[in-house]
């Protein structure tokens, strides 16, 4: 499963409803989905991988936490399209 919420604690579209708890948020909605697929893995003798789509710009990764959602996933796909300009 591939979590891509792309702007946790803003930076999105200008009517988007953001909150300073998005971080926390998404690190509460990480474990709550981490718990259900294990409890499923369990019964069905499976186990389920789970990643999210991560910002590479530092305006983006400021509001992300990373640290938060770590422990609940299997690995961060790194959305490296953050990273451009006329270099």
């Amino acid at each position: 499963v591939d979590i891509d919420w792309e702007f946790p604690g803003g930076g999105g579209e200008a009517g988007n409803s953001v909150s300073p708890n998005d971080g926390a948020n998404y690190a509460l909605l990480l474990a709550n989905v981490r718990g259900k697929l294990d409890a499923l893995g369990a019964r069905l003798g499976r186990t389920y991988e789970i990643s999210v789509a991560a910002p590479a710009g530092s305006d983006k990764i400021a509001t992300f936490n990373a640290a938060g959602l770590a422990p609940h996933i299997d690995f961060f796909n790194l959305m490296c399209y953050d990273l451009y300009g006329a270099w």
